[in-house]
Protein backbone atom coordinates (compact mmCIF):
# COMPACT_ATOMS: atom_id res chain seq x y z
CA UNK A 1 0.00 0.00 0.00
CA UNK A 2 1.62 3.55 -0.72
CA UNK A 3 1.95 6.19 1.50
CA UNK A 4 -0.08 7.99 0.08
CA UNK A 5 -3.18 5.59 0.67
CA UNK A 6 -2.49 5.25 4.69
CA UNK A 7 -5.01 6.58 7.10
CA UNK A 8 -3.03 8.01 10.08
CA UNK A 9 -4.76 9.19 12.75
CA UNK A 10 -5.19 12.95 13.22
CA UNK A 11 -3.54 14.88 16.11
CA UNK A 12 -6.02 15.63 19.24
CA UNK A 13 -6.60 19.54 18.52
CA UNK A 14 -7.59 18.85 15.18
CA UNK A 15 -9.81 16.11 16.05
CA UNK A 16 -11.89 18.26 18.34
CA UNK A 17 -11.83 20.70 15.44
CA UNK A 18 -13.52 18.64 12.99
CA UNK A 19 -16.09 17.62 16.14
CA UNK A 20 -17.17 20.99 16.63
CA UNK A 21 -17.01 21.70 12.57
CA UNK A 22 -19.82 18.85 12.50
CA UNK A 23 -21.79 19.91 15.33
CA UNK A 24 -25.29 21.08 14.41
CA UNK A 25 -26.12 24.48 15.20
CA UNK A 26 -28.55 23.63 18.69
CA UNK A 27 -25.87 20.75 19.75
CA UNK A 28 -22.97 24.04 19.48
CA UNK A 29 -25.42 26.63 21.70
CA UNK A 30 -26.66 23.89 23.95
CA UNK A 31 -22.59 23.29 24.18
CA UNK A 32 -21.97 27.11 25.13
CA UNK A 33 -25.13 27.37 27.58
CA UNK A 34 -23.78 24.33 29.36
CA UNK A 35 -20.45 25.83 29.33
CA UNK A 36 -21.91 29.53 31.00
CA UNK A 37 -24.18 27.89 33.58
CA UNK A 38 -21.55 25.36 35.12
CA UNK A 39 -19.21 28.91 35.14
CA UNK A 40 -22.08 31.01 36.68
CA UNK A 41 -22.82 28.06 39.43
CA UNK A 42 -18.78 27.82 40.41
CA UNK A 43 -18.58 31.60 40.64
CA UNK A 44 -22.10 31.50 42.69
CA UNK A 45 -20.68 28.56 45.03
CA UNK A 46 -17.78 30.77 45.84
CA UNK A 47 -19.22 34.04 46.30
CA UNK A 48 -21.99 31.66 48.88
CA UNK A 49 -18.64 30.62 51.22
CA UNK A 50 -17.30 34.25 50.83
CA UNK A 51 -20.82 35.15 52.33
CA UNK A 52 -20.97 31.99 54.90
CA UNK A 53 -17.35 33.30 55.71
CA UNK A 54 -17.79 36.87 56.28
CA UNK A 55 -21.20 35.74 58.40
CA UNK A 56 -19.32 33.11 60.40
CA UNK A 57 -15.80 36.03 61.35
CA UNK A 58 -18.85 38.64 62.52
CA UNK A 59 -20.66 36.25 64.63
CA UNK A 60 -17.57 35.12 65.78
CA UNK A 61 -15.96 38.64 66.55
CA UNK A 62 -18.13 41.02 68.39
CA UNK A 63 -16.21 44.01 68.08
CA UNK A 64 -16.40 43.42 64.30
CA UNK A 65 -20.19 43.22 64.60
CA UNK A 66 -19.90 46.21 67.08
CA UNK A 67 -17.82 48.29 64.20
CA UNK A 68 -21.42 47.65 61.83
CA UNK A 69 -23.86 48.19 64.40
CA UNK A 70 -22.98 51.70 65.98
CA UNK A 71 -20.03 52.55 63.31
CA UNK A 72 -19.10 55.37 65.22
CA UNK A 73 -16.04 55.42 63.34
CA UNK A 74 -18.06 57.19 60.28
CA UNK A 75 -17.65 60.85 62.80
CA UNK A 76 -19.33 63.13 60.74
CA UNK A 77 -19.23 66.22 60.23
CA UNK A 78 -15.58 67.22 61.28
CA UNK A 79 -15.23 70.31 63.44
CA UNK A 80 -15.30 71.53 66.78
CA UNK A 81 -18.20 69.80 68.46
CA UNK A 82 -17.99 72.31 71.46
CA UNK A 83 -18.37 74.98 69.50
CA UNK A 84 -22.50 74.33 68.25
CA UNK A 85 -22.96 77.72 66.52
CA UNK A 86 -20.53 76.37 63.78
CA UNK A 87 -22.99 73.49 62.52
CA UNK A 88 -26.11 76.03 62.25
CA UNK A 89 -27.34 76.63 65.74
CA UNK A 90 -28.22 79.74 67.87
CA UNK A 91 -25.93 80.67 70.29
CA UNK A 92 -28.34 79.39 73.19
CA UNK A 93 -26.79 75.87 72.99
CA UNK A 94 -24.35 75.19 76.23
CA UNK A 95 -21.53 72.53 75.67
CA UNK A 96 -21.69 70.24 78.29
CA UNK A 97 -19.32 67.37 79.56
CA UNK A 98 -20.92 63.97 81.15
CA UNK A 99 -18.66 61.87 83.59
CA UNK A 100 -20.20 58.31 82.42
CA UNK A 101 -19.41 54.67 83.57
CA UNK A 102 -15.90 53.05 83.16
CA UNK A 103 -13.85 56.62 82.95
CA UNK A 104 -15.80 57.31 79.70
CA UNK A 105 -16.71 60.93 79.17
CA UNK A 106 -19.31 62.36 77.00
CA UNK A 107 -20.05 65.42 74.13
CA UNK A 108 -23.60 66.79 74.62
CA UNK A 109 -25.58 69.82 73.90
CA UNK A 110 -27.88 71.31 76.46
CA UNK A 111 -30.39 73.92 74.16
CA UNK A 112 -32.81 76.09 75.24
CA UNK A 113 -35.64 77.76 74.06
CA UNK A 114 -36.81 80.66 76.12
CA UNK A 115 -40.09 82.92 75.08
CA UNK A 116 -38.56 85.50 77.05
CA UNK A 117 -35.84 85.89 74.32
CA UNK A 118 -37.85 85.67 71.48
CA UNK A 119 -37.84 89.47 71.05
CA UNK A 120 -34.59 89.72 71.03
CA UNK A 121 -34.26 86.99 68.69
CA UNK A 122 -36.47 89.00 66.06
CA UNK A 123 -34.54 91.90 66.58
CA UNK A 124 -31.04 90.63 65.30
CA UNK A 125 -31.11 93.19 62.20
CA UNK A 126 -31.46 96.12 64.40
CA UNK A 127 -28.24 97.74 65.41
CA UNK A 128 -29.09 99.59 68.42
CA UNK A 129 -30.60 96.15 70.04
CA UNK A 130 -28.92 94.92 73.02
CA UNK A 131 -27.04 91.18 72.95
CA UNK A 132 -29.50 88.67 74.42
CA UNK A 133 -28.31 87.17 77.32
CA UNK A 134 -28.13 83.32 76.96
CA UNK A 135 -30.39 81.66 78.82
CA UNK A 136 -29.77 79.22 81.72
CA UNK A 137 -29.65 75.85 81.82
CA UNK A 138 -31.14 75.38 85.29
CA UNK A 139 -34.48 73.57 84.40
CA UNK A 140 -37.81 75.20 86.21
CA UNK A 141 -40.61 72.78 87.28
CA UNK A 142 -42.73 74.00 85.12
CA UNK A 143 -40.22 73.72 81.90
CA UNK A 144 -40.31 70.69 78.79
CA UNK A 145 -37.46 68.57 78.62
CA UNK A 146 -36.31 66.18 75.88
CA UNK A 147 -34.05 63.59 76.01
CA UNK A 148 -33.12 62.87 72.42
CA UNK A 149 -30.80 59.55 71.60
CA UNK A 150 -29.65 59.30 67.90
CA UNK A 151 -28.76 56.48 65.86
CA UNK A 152 -25.45 54.98 64.33
CA UNK A 153 -23.22 56.95 62.56
CA UNK A 154 -21.99 60.56 62.33
CA UNK A 155 -22.37 62.25 65.61
CA UNK A 156 -24.38 65.28 67.40
CA UNK A 157 -23.46 67.81 64.62
CA UNK A 158 -25.17 65.61 62.03
CA UNK A 159 -27.08 67.63 59.15
CA UNK A 160 -30.37 65.78 59.60
CA UNK A 161 -30.24 65.72 63.67
CA UNK A 162 -29.35 69.52 63.75
CA UNK A 163 -32.40 70.39 61.75
CA UNK A 164 -34.37 67.65 63.79
CA UNK A 165 -33.34 69.86 66.93
CA UNK A 166 -34.74 73.18 65.21
CA UNK A 167 -37.88 71.30 64.14
CA UNK A 168 -38.50 70.27 67.77
CA UNK A 169 -37.79 73.72 69.01
CA UNK A 170 -39.87 75.24 66.33
CA UNK A 171 -43.11 72.71 66.85
CA UNK A 172 -43.01 72.79 70.78
CA UNK A 173 -42.66 76.51 70.90
CA UNK A 174 -45.94 76.98 68.39
CA UNK A 175 -47.82 74.12 70.40
CA UNK A 176 -46.54 75.90 74.10
CA UNK A 177 -45.72 79.23 73.30
CA UNK A 178 -44.96 80.45 76.89
CA UNK A 179 -43.61 77.49 78.37
CA UNK A 180 -39.17 76.78 78.05
CA UNK A 181 -38.09 74.02 76.32
CA UNK A 182 -34.95 72.39 76.77
CA UNK A 183 -33.32 69.57 74.54
CA UNK A 184 -30.38 67.38 75.58
CA UNK A 185 -28.71 66.16 72.33
CA UNK A 186 -25.24 63.87 73.15
CA UNK A 187 -23.00 61.34 71.72
CA UNK A 188 -22.61 57.55 72.88
CA UNK A 189 -19.43 56.98 74.15
CA UNK A 190 -17.23 56.33 70.68
CA UNK A 191 -19.09 58.43 68.83
CA UNK A 192 -17.88 62.55 68.04
CA UNK A 193 -15.82 64.01 71.21
CA UNK A 194 -17.15 61.02 73.74
CA UNK A 195 -14.63 59.05 75.03
CA UNK A 196 -14.60 55.14 75.02
CA UNK A 197 -16.17 52.28 73.24
CA UNK A 198 -19.90 51.39 72.63
CA UNK A 199 -21.28 48.32 73.51
CA UNK A 200 -25.13 47.81 74.53
CA UNK A 201 -24.38 47.52 78.41
CA UNK A 202 -22.20 50.89 78.10
CA UNK A 203 -24.59 52.70 75.79
CA UNK A 204 -27.15 52.36 78.13
CA UNK A 205 -24.81 53.68 81.16
CA UNK A 206 -24.52 56.71 79.04
CA UNK A 207 -27.87 57.31 78.51
CA UNK A 208 -28.74 57.12 82.06
CA UNK A 209 -25.79 59.11 82.91
CA UNK A 210 -27.83 61.52 79.99
CA UNK A 211 -31.08 61.29 82.73
CA UNK A 212 -29.22 62.36 85.78
CA UNK A 213 -27.37 65.16 84.04
CA UNK A 214 -30.89 66.52 83.58
CA UNK A 215 -32.27 65.84 86.56
CA UNK A 216 -29.44 67.35 87.84
CA UNK A 217 -30.24 70.64 86.25
CA UNK A 218 -33.74 69.89 87.72
CA UNK A 219 -35.67 68.34 85.06
CA UNK A 220 -38.82 66.14 86.80
CA UNK A 221 -39.68 62.99 85.54
CA UNK A 222 -43.36 64.03 84.45
CA UNK A 223 -42.27 67.08 82.27
CA UNK A 224 -39.54 64.61 80.75
CA UNK A 225 -40.06 63.39 77.17
CA UNK A 226 -37.33 60.58 76.04
CA UNK A 227 -37.13 60.45 72.15
CA UNK A 228 -35.05 57.99 69.99
CA UNK A 229 -34.21 57.71 66.41
CA UNK A 230 -33.57 54.10 64.75
CA UNK A 231 -30.48 52.89 66.73
CA UNK A 232 -31.35 55.29 69.85
CA UNK A 233 -34.79 53.92 69.80
CA UNK A 234 -33.52 50.61 71.09
CA UNK A 235 -31.58 52.84 73.61
CA UNK A 236 -33.95 54.71 75.13
CA UNK A 237 -36.50 51.58 75.26
CA UNK A 238 -33.67 50.26 77.41
CA UNK A 239 -33.41 53.32 79.41
CA UNK A 240 -36.91 53.10 80.44
CA UNK A 241 -36.98 49.91 81.17
CA UNK A 242 -35.71 50.94 84.76
CA UNK A 243 -36.95 54.95 84.59
CA UNK A 244 -40.19 56.53 84.06
CA UNK A 245 -40.78 59.37 81.61
CA UNK A 246 -44.30 61.60 80.45
CA UNK A 247 -43.84 59.96 77.51
CA UNK A 248 -41.55 57.52 74.89
CA UNK A 249 -41.43 58.40 71.59
CA UNK A 250 -39.73 55.88 69.17
CA UNK A 251 -39.00 57.51 65.50
CA UNK A 252 -38.35 54.49 63.17
CA UNK A 253 -37.85 51.58 65.77
CA UNK A 254 -36.98 48.02 65.11
CA UNK A 255 -38.29 44.87 66.82
CA UNK A 256 -35.09 43.77 67.66
CA UNK A 257 -31.37 44.50 66.51
CA UNK A 258 -31.09 40.99 64.94
CA UNK A 259 -34.43 41.59 62.75
CA UNK A 260 -33.48 44.63 61.32
CA UNK A 261 -29.97 43.09 60.57
CA UNK A 262 -32.10 40.46 58.20
CA UNK A 263 -33.58 42.81 56.43
CA UNK A 264 -30.58 45.51 56.04
CA UNK A 265 -30.81 46.44 52.53
CA UNK A 266 -26.53 47.78 52.72
CA UNK A 267 -25.77 44.29 54.26
CA UNK A 268 -27.97 41.50 52.05
CA UNK A 269 -25.70 38.65 53.30
CA UNK A 270 -28.34 37.29 55.86
CA UNK A 271 -30.82 37.51 53.15
CA UNK A 272 -28.75 36.17 50.56
CA UNK A 273 -28.32 32.96 52.48
CA UNK A 274 -32.20 32.77 53.70
CA UNK A 275 -32.97 32.74 49.70
CA UNK A 276 -30.10 29.72 49.20
CA UNK A 277 -31.42 27.72 51.83
CA UNK A 278 -35.28 28.01 51.60
CA UNK A 279 -35.99 25.58 48.57
CA UNK A 280 -33.99 22.85 51.02
CA UNK A 281 -35.62 23.03 53.71
CA UNK A 282 -39.54 23.00 54.21
CA UNK A 283 -41.63 25.92 54.40
CA UNK A 284 -40.39 28.90 56.78
CA UNK A 285 -37.62 26.44 58.66
CA UNK A 286 -34.66 28.12 56.92
CA UNK A 287 -36.03 31.85 57.90
CA UNK A 288 -36.99 30.23 61.74
CA UNK A 289 -32.93 28.95 62.03
CA UNK A 290 -31.13 31.93 60.87
CA UNK A 291 -33.26 33.92 63.18
CA UNK A 292 -32.60 31.59 65.50
CA UNK A 293 -28.94 31.24 64.50
CA UNK A 294 -28.56 35.24 63.88
CA UNK A 295 -30.27 36.22 67.83
CA UNK A 296 -28.11 33.92 69.89
CA UNK A 297 -24.88 35.17 68.31
CA UNK A 298 -25.69 38.64 68.63
CA UNK A 299 -23.55 40.73 70.92
CA UNK A 300 -26.05 42.96 71.30
CA UNK A 301 -29.67 42.28 70.44
CA UNK A 302 -31.20 45.49 71.57
CA UNK A 303 -34.38 43.50 71.64
CA UNK A 304 -37.21 46.19 71.99
CA UNK A 305 -40.01 43.68 71.27
CA UNK A 306 -39.27 41.99 74.68
CA UNK A 307 -39.26 45.64 76.73
CA UNK A 308 -41.90 47.24 75.10
CA UNK A 309 -44.78 45.95 76.61
CA UNK A 310 -43.93 46.73 79.95
CA UNK A 311 -43.20 50.13 79.36
CA UNK A 312 -46.44 50.85 77.34
CA UNK A 313 -48.20 49.77 81.04
CA UNK A 314 -46.46 52.78 82.73
CA UNK A 315 -46.41 55.35 80.35
CA UNK A 316 -47.75 55.96 76.97
CA UNK A 317 -46.05 55.15 73.64
CA UNK A 318 -45.76 56.94 70.51
CA UNK A 319 -44.07 55.81 67.46
CA UNK A 320 -43.49 57.38 63.90
CA UNK A 321 -42.29 55.68 61.02
CA UNK A 322 -42.26 55.98 57.58
CA UNK A 323 -43.54 54.01 55.03
CA UNK A 324 -41.39 54.45 52.66
CA UNK A 325 -38.29 53.56 55.44
CA UNK A 326 -35.96 51.13 52.96
CA UNK A 327 -33.24 50.84 56.04
CA UNK A 328 -36.14 49.79 59.06
CA UNK A 329 -39.45 49.03 57.26
CA UNK A 330 -42.47 49.61 58.71
CA UNK A 331 -43.78 45.65 59.50
CA UNK A 332 -41.19 46.38 62.65
CA UNK A 333 -43.34 49.35 63.79
CA UNK A 334 -46.30 47.54 63.02
CA UNK A 335 -44.99 44.34 65.45
CA UNK A 336 -44.51 46.57 67.80
CA UNK A 337 -47.62 47.70 68.13
CA UNK A 338 -48.96 44.43 68.00
CA UNK A 339 -52.57 43.42 67.85
CA UNK A 340 -55.12 46.36 66.58
CA UNK A 341 -57.82 48.38 68.53
CA UNK A 342 -58.53 50.65 66.14
CA UNK A 343 -57.01 52.23 62.34
CA UNK A 344 -57.99 55.80 60.80
CA UNK A 345 -56.38 57.23 57.77
CA UNK A 346 -55.09 60.70 57.72
CA UNK A 347 -56.84 63.32 55.32
CA UNK A 348 -54.99 64.05 52.58
CA UNK A 349 -53.10 60.96 51.91
CA UNK A 350 -50.46 61.92 54.40
CA UNK A 351 -50.39 58.62 56.74
CA UNK A 352 -52.45 56.49 58.88
CA UNK A 353 -52.73 56.54 62.86
CA UNK A 354 -52.94 52.57 64.31
CA UNK A 355 -54.06 52.09 68.16
CA UNK A 356 -52.76 48.78 69.55
CA UNK A 357 -54.84 46.77 71.79
CA UNK A 358 -51.27 47.31 73.96
CA UNK A 359 -51.78 51.12 74.49
CA UNK A 360 -48.83 51.99 71.62
CA UNK A 361 -49.73 54.35 68.96
CA UNK A 362 -48.05 54.32 65.42
CA UNK A 363 -48.53 57.02 63.53
CA UNK A 364 -47.20 55.95 59.64
CA UNK A 365 -45.93 58.17 57.46
CA UNK A 366 -47.36 57.69 54.08
CA UNK A 367 -44.52 59.72 52.20
CA UNK A 368 -41.96 59.35 55.28
CA UNK A 369 -38.29 57.51 54.44
CA UNK A 370 -35.62 57.15 56.89
CA UNK A 371 -33.88 59.84 57.55
CA UNK A 372 -36.19 62.35 56.36
CA UNK A 373 -38.75 61.40 58.40
CA UNK A 374 -39.07 64.54 60.40
CA UNK A 375 -39.26 66.84 57.39
CA UNK A 376 -42.96 65.69 57.23
CA UNK A 377 -45.93 67.94 58.57
CA UNK A 378 -47.33 64.75 59.60
CA UNK A 379 -44.95 63.79 61.63
CA UNK A 380 -44.27 67.10 63.36
CA UNK A 381 -47.65 67.69 64.23
CA UNK A 382 -48.10 64.09 65.54
CA UNK A 383 -44.80 64.51 67.53
CA UNK A 384 -45.68 67.86 68.84
CA UNK A 385 -49.28 67.51 69.52
CA UNK A 386 -48.55 64.24 71.40
CA UNK A 387 -45.68 65.71 73.47
CA UNK A 388 -47.65 68.55 74.99
CA UNK A 389 -50.42 66.58 75.67
CA UNK A 390 -48.32 63.52 77.36
CA UNK A 391 -46.67 66.19 79.39
CA UNK A 392 -50.11 67.51 80.37
CA UNK A 393 -51.56 64.59 81.39
CA UNK A 394 -48.63 63.63 83.54
CA UNK A 395 -48.35 66.70 85.63
CA UNK A 396 -52.01 66.55 86.11
CA UNK A 397 -51.06 62.81 87.49
CA UNK A 398 -48.51 63.94 89.33
CA UNK A 399 -50.35 66.72 90.89
CA UNK A 400 -53.39 64.66 91.96
CA UNK A 401 -50.88 62.27 93.58
CA UNK A 402 -49.07 64.70 95.06
CA UNK A 403 -52.14 66.06 96.89
CA UNK A 404 -53.80 61.91 97.51
CA UNK A 405 -50.12 61.82 99.55
CA UNK A 406 -50.50 64.98 101.38
CA UNK A 407 -54.21 64.39 101.89
CA UNK A 408 -52.94 60.77 103.43
CA UNK A 409 -50.08 62.16 105.62
CA UNK A 410 -53.06 64.87 107.23
CA UNK A 411 -55.34 61.97 107.60
CA UNK A 412 -52.47 59.41 109.14
CA UNK A 413 -51.51 62.31 111.66
CA UNK A 414 -54.99 63.27 112.75
CA UNK A 415 -55.65 59.60 113.67
CA UNK A 416 -52.46 59.23 115.22
CA UNK A 417 -53.16 61.95 117.57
Amino acid sequence: MSPSSSTSPLPLDQSMASDELTMTWPQWCGSCALSVVGTLLRWILRALLVLMGIVAVLMMFPTLQRGLIYMNWVSWPLGDLSAPEQFGLHGFVHNVRLASTKGATLGAWHLVFDPTQEPARRSVLDPTAADPVPPSTQIAPNDTVILYLHGNAGNRATGRRVRFYQTLQHVLAHASPTTRSHILAFDYRGFGDSTGSPDQQSVTHDAETALAYLASRGALPHRTVVIGHSLGTGVSAQLMRTHTAATLVLLAPFTSLPDAALQYPFFPVLRILAAVAAPLTPPGVADRQLRAWVAAAAADPWNTRAVLPAIARRMPVLIIHGAQDRTIPVTHAHALVGRRSSTRKVQGGEGRVVTGTNGVRLVEVAHGGHDDLHDHALAQDALAQWTVDAVERATARHAAQSMADVTGAVVADTQGS
